[in-house]
């Protein structure tokens, strides 16, 4: 926002394509240099804790999301859970 049109970089830029890309690119390069800059002795104390809340998160929110979709959009029972396990991967990552 600061480099873009409306902010005081003023620079316009008109290809979501390429601003995919280079945000994918981005959130790449930041995983991986995360996970090589962790060291095992930091993560195993809290390797079990993450584990679990990534699991149960992942049910509560696919279980979540299948009941509200199914009320709401009066979908069958296996489309939402479906809709649900779509959303609730990400927690799992946002966990870790």
């Amino acid at each position: 926002m600061l480099v873009g049109s409306e902010g005081p970089g003023g620079i316009y830029f008109n290809d979501p394509q390429l601003a995919q890309n280079i945000g994918i690119t981005s959130l790449i390069l930041i995983l991986f240099s995360a996970g090589f800059g962790s060291e095992w002795k930091h993560v195993k104390p809290v390797l079990w804790s993450a584990v679990s809340l990534s699991t149960v998160g992942v049910v509560i929110t696919t279980a979540a999301v299948g009941a509200i979709t199914t009320w709401l959009f009066h979908l069958p029972w296996h489309i939402s859970l479906l809709l649900g396990a779509i959303i609730a991967s990400r927690d799992a990552a946002a966990v870790f």
